[in-house]
Parts: structure tokens; sequence; C-alpha cells
């Protein structure tokens, strides 16, 4: 008998923490909560605030990367900020002066006490009372309705509903391009190295994913390396020679998986001064960079974990 108790109480504790707190999940089946007459229908989202021995405590969460309000499916229970409760509390004291400044009328117009003096006093009373908690109110809190079910109907009914941030973060380092097209008066095409440091912020596409299918658009700056010819250049009679160039570029990188993406670069390459007098036809003139799994040094700040954002 002992070992079943002691069986049946580890279950339990088990049980109670394996809903975390602060955990996404989402409704799989209807639910009826008794306490607050509300059904929760599947699909509702839902985040886990508190789990007590038999109880979970709960807020709707609709994953949208803000703290705006937030009202959920059912539109019965939301979020209220601040200003609502303030907007609430002015509303309904503009009713209240309405009223007595009626009263206030009524009584004095037709001459006659047509409002009794315990009536009127106690719209007064009200009102002040209203007065009181427009300027009593405390502006840093926000009221947010809660629900709870039990651990036993919550486990049966909800599913974890990982989330990730959409902005998982900004990434910098020294970015290289294996090969560029080249566009200008003639078409030309260099497997030349661009290397250069860049700025790039990845975004997921899937916020059920962490490190596949995100964009990352990307800024730069660096060094390429130029090869100068007869074709390309005003040089006669003289060999092949490389130049360098001040690289200015944007672009996008596509990541399929952590370590496949497809990047796409475009920039203009800017010959030094000690190099201008060959007249490059490409100086200045757009290009267009290609690569598969391109090189990014990682050195970036990063929001993996999963979130109710």
């Amino acid at each position: 008998m002992k070992k079943l108790l002691l069986i049946f109480f580890i279950f339990k504790c088990l049980l109670s923490y394996s809903q975390e707190v602060g955990t996404n999940y989402k409704f799989a089946g209807p639910v009826y909560n008794s306490k607050k007459s509300i059904q929760f229908k599947p699909g509702h989202k839902i985040k886990v605030i508190k789990v007590d021995d038999s109880i979970v405590k709960f807020i709707y969460y609709k994953f949208v990367g803000t703290d705006s309000n937030t009202k959920p499916l059912n539109n019965r229970y939301y979020y209220v900020t601040k200003k609502d409760k303030l907007d609430s509390i002015l509303s309904s004291s503009q009713n209240s002066i309405k009223l007595m400044t009626d009263s206030i009328n009524n009584l004095f117009s037709k001459n006659i006490n047509i409002v009794e003096e315990s009536s009127f006093k106690s719209n007064l009373n009200n009102f002040n009372k209203e007065l009181q908690e427009i300027f009593n109110i405390d502006i840093d809190t926000t009221d947010i309705k809660t629900h709870e079910l039990s651990i036993e109907d919550f486990n049966n009914y909800t599913t974890r509903y990982d989330y990730y941030k959409r902005f998982k973060g900004v990434r910098a380092g020294f970015f290289t391009v294996p090969f560029k097209l080249r566009f200008g008066d003639e078409f030309d095409f260099e497997q030349n190295v661009n290397l250069g440091m860049n700025i790039g912020g990845q975004i997921r596409i899937s916020r059920k994913l962490d490190d596949k299918w995100l964009i990352e658009p990307t800024l730069g700056i660096g060094l390429a390396t130029v090869s100068l010819n007869p074709e390309n250049s005003d040089l006669i009679g003289e060999d092949n020679r490389t130049a360098s160039a001040f690289s200015i570029s944007g672009g996008l990188v596509i990541h399929f998986t952590k370590s496949v993406n497809l990047g796409l670069q475009y920039g203009w390459d800017h010959l030094g001064n000690s190099d201008r007098e060959v007249n490059w036809i490409f100086d200045r003139k757009p290009w267009l960079g290609v690569g598969i799994n391109i090189g990014f040094s990682i050195s970036e700040t990063k929001q993996n974990e999963p979130t109710n954002k």
C-alpha cells in the first residue's frame, strides 16, 4: 500500500511540473470551465502562469509579438491595459456628471423637489468615489483575466505550442561572395572573392522553426579584388594585373537549414585613385553576387529561446 501511495505521489508531482510556467499551449479539443461559464475551443492559444498541486492557471495569448490588447477567439476574456481602465472610468464619470447635471436642472427649473435628497446625495457620493478612483488609480498595473483548469483536463485537452520570436537576432562579421555578375555597357562575370564586413538581421519565416527558413537582409562594405585586362580597361601591351576596389553592397540570404543557404548581393566596386587612369569599364557599375552556403563568421545576438511574444 505504501509503495502504491509513493508511486501515486511521484506521478502527481511529475504531472504537476509537466506544465511549465511561461510555456505556450493550445487547446486540441473543447472543454467547459464551469466556474467562469466559458468554453475553451480547439485552437485557442494560452500561456501557463502558475501550476498548483491540482490546478493549472493560464491566460490567453495571441502570438503577434506585441504587448497591445489581445482579445481571444471567444471575445469574452481579454487583456485590459491601464489606458482601457482609465478610459472606462472617465466614460463612467461622464455619465454620472450628466445624470447629476440633469437632476440639478430638474430640481431648480421646476422649483419643486422632484429629486429626493437621498437620491441626489447617492449620485453625488458615487461620483466622488469615481473621481477618487481616477486620481488614485495605479497606472502601472495591468488587469489580466486569468483562467484555470484541473491538471487532468489541461493534459487531456491541450498540447504544447512552442513559438520563437520572429526576429532571431543580429549578426556581424566577414562575408564572402564567391563570384559576381557584372553589368554595364558590357556583361561579364568573375570568380574573384569579395571580402567584407557585413551586418545582417535574421527573420524567421515560421515562428515554429528555430534555424530553418530564415531570411536575412544584409548591408556591407569591404575590399574586392578585380582583374584588369585589355578587354575591360585601357591596358595596352601590358600583362593582366589585379587591383583592389572598395565595395559597397546590400542583399538577402535565405537560410533553408542551419548549414544550407542561398545568398544574393547587389553592390558597386570603386577603384582607388592609383588605378583610376586605366578606365576600368565596370568601375562604379552594379554587380550581382550569387552564392550557395555563403560564409558568414558568427558574431551575433541570439534570441533563440521559445517566447510568448
